[in-house]
């Protein structure tokens, strides 16, 4: 009795799955990565520059993060 109901819980389940995704309206790429990345890596850069985070890490000696 208990592999019927288990059965059963499981064929809900995939069938509220694919009610779902039939319904689901799913962005196009352009809107999903609205901004450039390319200038989303330039600021990120110019921010980590400003805060002189940039220049300390890659000219320290004792860099760790680098790996040996």
């Amino acid at each position: 009795m208990r592999t019927v109901e288990v059965l059963f819980v499981i064929v809900i389940l995939l069938s509220s799955f694919a009610i779902a995704t039939q319904f689901a309206v799913l962005p196009s790429s352009s809107q999903a990565f609205g901004t450039d990345l390319g200038k989303l890596a330039q600021s990120t850069l110019e921010t980590l520059d400003a805060q002189g985070v940039l220049s300390e890490t890659v000219f320290s000696d004792d860099a760790d993060a680098w790996g040996d």
